[in-house]
């Protein structure tokens, strides 16, 4: 989560674009997107184990 912010923020600067789009939100251990939730659960995408 925090390099996906780190790409964003440094292609914002550079470009004035972000590359995911996404919105973000301040937390204790550092900036996460908001419904990171969702994000790592990965809902619909078929997994073998």
């Amino acid at each position: 989560m925090k390099l996906m912010w780190f790409a964003d923020a440094l292609s914002y600067k550079n470009r004035g674009v972000a590359i995911t789009g996404l919105v973000y939100q301040a937390l204790p251990m550092g900036a996460v997107p908001i419904g990171h939730d969702l994000i790592i659960e990965l809902k619909g995408v078929p997994c073998i184990y």
